[in-house]
């Protein structure tokens, strides 16, 4: 992080999210020493098991005048009580978590350099990796605006709609969901996308994109149809265009492949009316 920082010296905005580190990130007079000239700095830290074998982590080192007072960031600590467990070190105002830490286990003990506990109270972007749905949620998450359905690889325990409950869908204005989200179930997730009050931004592979044509999405003004990721090669017929159409009717971005499109002139002629970028 100092090689990094002093190759940056009018870097001002920080975001840094790292898993396994050791004690020494959680150094809080180092960084202070690396983070006078940074205005925005938030931070995720997943230490390895045994980093605070030798010595508990302290948060005396957050404490001071620069955390406190200067800057006024106030970070969080939590573990488990098993010592086997992955501990986490995270600044309050952390606004964006990717895959959330269902490493902890067991009762939650949670210490903070703030006034009142902040769990992720601020976090506004989520991305979920079906992994961690084999576990229940430790956190509820209650201001999400951007939220990442991402890759599908092994079977959960956890049902979606168990899911749904540990976060707040009312402000989730962008969502992205990878296509074997909707190959799993395609009915229920499909479903929860159409339910979400302030969506106004999707993406979604060319290939599940038939399955949004059950309904019609006024409220999306933004839609990305992505590629397969597998390389796979899709061409929309002129019915797929015909139904694209009629079920975004507000479309004013469209981003799409163009090997996707033979007849692009068909596309832009039924959408002209609100698209003004493509």
């Amino acid at each position: 992080m100092t090689n990094l920082l002093l190759s940056f010296p009018q870097l001002i905005y920080l975001i840094v999210i790292a898993e396994n580190v050791n004690s020494d990130m959680a150094d809080g007079f180092a960084w202070a020493r690396l983070l006078r000239h940074i205005k925005h700095f938030e931070f995720k830290l997943e230490f390895s098991y045994n980093a605070f074998e030798q010595e508990p982590l302290n948060l005396d080192s957050f404490r001071t005048k620069f955390w406190l007072e200067e800057k006024k960031w106030f970070v969080t600590y939590d573990r488990s009580t098993s010592s086997d467990d992955l501990s986490i070190l995270y600044s309050n105002y952390f606004s964006m978590i990717v895959y959330p830490p269902h490493e902890i286990f067991g009762t939650l003990i949670s210490e903070t350099t703030a006034a009142e506990p902040g769990t992720f109270s601020h976090v506004n972007h989520l991305t979920i990796y079906n992994h961690y749905l084999k576990y229940r949620f430790v956190y509820q998450y209650k201001h999400i605006k951007e939220l990442h359905l991402s890759k599908v690889t092994t079977a959960y325990s956890m049902s979606f709609k168990d899911f749904v409950t540990c976060i707040d869908t009312s402000q989730i204005m962008k969502c992205i969901i990878f296509s074997e989200w909707i190959g799993n179930s395609s009915s229920e997730h499909i479903e929860f996308l159409h339910n979400l009050p302030r969506l106004r931004w999707l993406e979604v592979s060319v290939f599940h994109l038939n399955h949004l044509f059950r309904y019609q999405w006024s409220h999306i003004i933004h839609l990305k149809i992505d590629n397969d990721r597998e390389g796979k090669s899709y061409i929309l017929s002129s019915n797929d265009i015909d139904s694209l159409c009629h079920s975004f009717p507000h479309i004013e971005r469209l981003d799409i492949y163009s090997s996707h499109v033979t007849d692009l002139s068909q596309l832009l002629n039924r959408m002209k009316i609100t698209l003004t970028d493509i």
